[in-house]
């Protein structure tokens, strides 16, 4: 038996982030768009995929007020691969939904 487990549809997940961290919609739909793009990498050496539960973290940490930078680098790419080629992929997705200036 096999049991093959995938991501909520955009709408959904963009519904689940925004209701778990009351972040704004705007927000919680790039999140989840970014996460989307960087799930496709799993296919060219990444492990796993955001799950929803980092985009949830993530969200949590921009509505405390932590910089925009720091939340995304701390849920979305640390956690994810320690590889610096695909740490720099993922970079470049988040950089095409989010200003991420020191």
């Amino acid at each position: 038996m096999c049991i093959v487990l995938g991501w909520p549809g955009e709408d959904l997940e963009t519904q689940i982030v925004q209701q778990e961290t009351g972040v704004e919609q705007d927000i919680a739909k790039k999140l989840v768009k970014a996460a989307n793009k960087i799930r496709n990498l799993v296919h060219q050496g990444l492990e796993e995929g955001v799950s929803t539960r980092e985009l949830v973290y993530a969200g949590t940490l921009l509505k405390s007020g932590v910089p925009m930078r720091d939340a995304l680098y701390s849920t979305m790419i640390e956690p994810l691969t320690h590889d610096s080629d695909l740490k720099r992929s993922i970079e470049e997705i988040l950089k095409n939904y989010f200003d991420l200036a020191v």
